[in-house]
């Protein structure tokens, strides 16, 4: 059976349901897509830039991303983001 470019995104997608995103992750990820910046990140999570600069390091590796915005349009789309 021939898979259309479609279908196989949703079965990809259904099967990596977060990229194995940690919380802390997903939140910097989350408040990165609002605007918000590392220093106000880091304020509002109570954790050092460097810890907020470590997430989003990880985050990108882990979605195979090139910059933070990168990793939270991948984000975005494959729906890890979605608030509730």
């Amino acid at each position: 059976m021939l898979l259309l470019s479609a279908q196989w995104d949703r079965m990809t997608n259904a099967l990596i349901t977060s990229a194995n995103l940690s919380k802390g992750e997903l939140q910097v990820l989350k408040m990165l897509r609002d605007g918000y910046n590392y220093p106000e990140i880091s304020n509002a999570l109570e954790v050092s830039v460097s810890g907020i600069k470590k997430r989003v390091a990880k985050s990108m590796h882990k979605l195979n991303a090139k910059t933070p915005t990168h990793a939270v349009a991948i984000a975005i789309v494959r729906s890890y983001l979605n608030d509730g």
